[in-house]
Formats: structure tokens, C-alpha cells, sequence
């Protein structure tokens, strides 16, 4: 489980206008295409599955598919 990793690496830094507005549809799809050109995917997604994250996207899911994969995985 990453218990962290190098947010300065992400492409999304200091970007929350897009990656905590889950009312804005655009921006969410916005969000999801900056996630799929990121090195950092992966990690920032498995951070956000082990750390119970309720907001925003992460490694290109919302809060929603954050909870199926904790659900999937049992944790």
C-alpha cells in the first residue's frame, strides 16, 4: 500500500479547479485526461483506494469508483 508519493511529479499539481468539482462535468472529464497522460496514475489512484479518499479525482477515478475498488479488494 503507498502510503504516499511525489505529488511534485504530477501534472495536476496545484490544478484542484478541476480535480475537486465533481459538479462540473466538463471538468471532471478534464480531470480524467490529465490523470491518463500522468506518470503518477497508478500510485496517486492506489494511494487514494488505501487511503479511503471521499472527493475528487484521483488516478482518474471519482469517489464512487474509489469505493467499488475498495469494495472489489475488501479493504
Amino acid at each position: 500500500m503507498p502510503k504516499t508519493f511525489d505529488i511534485d511529479k504530477a501534472i495536476c499539481k496545484g490544478r484542484t479547479d478541476i480535480f475537486f468539482n465533481e459538479r462540473n462535468k466538463r471538468k471532471m472529464s478534464e480531470a480524467r485526461s490529465m490523470c491518463d497522460r500522468c506518470e503518477l496514475k497508478k500510485e496517486c489512484g492506489e494511494w487514494a483506494i488505501h487511503n479511503h479518499v471521499l472527493y475528487g479525482i484521483w488516478g482518474g477515478m471519482d469517489r464512487k469508483e474509489i469505493a467499488r475498488q475498495r469494495k472489489d479488494r475488501q479493504i
